[in-house]
């Protein structure tokens, strides 16, 4: 499972770490966001081939304003190790059940 974000740490950054950017790695956004809550393998008529989908679960869901994966649930592409899309709903269909409650 993703670590929960403490108290502390809101207060501290109230709008989470920083902005995801299409483009960035895996390690870049795990850095940012931390690990997702799952991940799996998913095609989709918007691309080609089939892409990596992380899904952060909202922590919050009570902000008044967006603030990344706190206020909604986030779904995060890859193409290999590089971002290309993100999005507030899923965008492909599960190909490949991949990894649940992710350490």
């Amino acid at each position: 499972m993703a670590e929960a974000v403490s108290v502390d740490e809101i207060l501290k950054e109230p709008f989470g770490s920083g902005g995801l950017s299409l483009g960035m790695t895996k390690i870049q956004v795990v850095q940012r966001y931390g690990n997702p809550d799952f991940k799996n393998v998913v095609r989709s008529s918007e691309w080609k081939e089939p892409r990596e989908e992380w899904f952060y679960r909202a922590r919050i869901d009570i902000l008044p304003i967006n603030a990344g994966y706190l206020s909604d649930d986030l779904y995060l592409y890859f193409d290999g190790d590089s971002l290309t899309n993100i999005s507030h709903r899923s965008l492909g269909k599960i190909e490949e059940e991949g990894t649940r409650d992710v350490e």
